[in-house]
């Protein structure tokens, strides 16, 4: 190999190293905008005891659906007073979505008896 065919191919390395650098940068600032984008769980209710006449309320916030589960009985969960969906036993999660404004959400046991109910709005 000629001096300049050497050359030739160590630039073309550097030029391929470049562009996959370049590359995996690129990829990482899109992961890293999609994550930034996404919506993110806002606790409400967390702990609180709640059944059928007792129900737990969280501030009201901009929200597209509302999840919760009880530790001992199923759940309802919803906002503004209206309930969308019911989880199926203890420790299953009840999600309602589309809610797409500023609602308060809401969750109430599925029982007569209590149960410590946590809630996320997203």
């Amino acid at each position: 190999m000629t001096d300049q065919m050497l050359a030739r191919h160590r630039h073309r390395g550097a030029v391929y190293a470049l562009a996959i650098a370049a590359l995996a940068a690129l990829a990482f600032a899109f992961a890293s905008a999609l994550a930034a984008s996404s919506a993110s769980a806002d606790p409400f209710c967390g702990g609180q005891t709640v059944n059928t006449s007792n129900w737990c309320y969280g501030a009201q916030r901009a929200l597209s659906g509302d999840n919760a589960y009880g530790t001992s009985t199923s759940v309802c969960v919803g906002w503004d007073g209206i309930f969308l969906a019911c989880s199926s036993g203890p420790g299953q999660i009840a999600t309602a979505t589309g809610a797409s404004g500023v609602h308060a959400p809401v969750v109430r046991g599925n029982a007569a008896s209590f149960t410590t109910a946590y809630g996320n709005t997203f």
